[in-house]
């Protein structure tokens, strides 16, 4: 995918551990997941607080590690974070003028 400018909603991936519950993985952000894209950072932020609100048990808070997945990824929900596309997708290679 290829991103100009704009902001990215993105979410920390789950694993399965060995004993086979579920954690949060200790990933950069650069590697978690992309929810969504968004032009700004106003509305990349609504979206985030309107996910945080959905399901707010005291469950949601517990750092885990979890029964199931779907636990796991209600947790990593509420770490989300709305960062710039270039911190995902930074920019290759410089802008080639043409000629007059």
């Amino acid at each position: 995918m290829i991103v100009l400018g704009g902001w990215l909603l993105m979410m920390p991936t789950t694993r399965e551990r060995p004993d086979g519950r579920f954690e949060v993985a200790d990933k950069p952000v650069s590697q978690w997941e992309q929810f969504r894209a968004f032009d700004t950072a106003k509305e990349c932020e609504a979206t985030l607080a309107g996910v945080n609100s959905t399901d707010p048990s005291p469950a949601d808070h517990r750092p885990g590690p979890f029964a199931t997945d779907y636990e796991a990824h209600r947790a990593a929900s509420r770490s989300g974070r709305c960062v710039p596309a270039e911190h995902v997708y930074p920019p290759t290679g410089t802008a080639q003028k043409k000629p007059n």
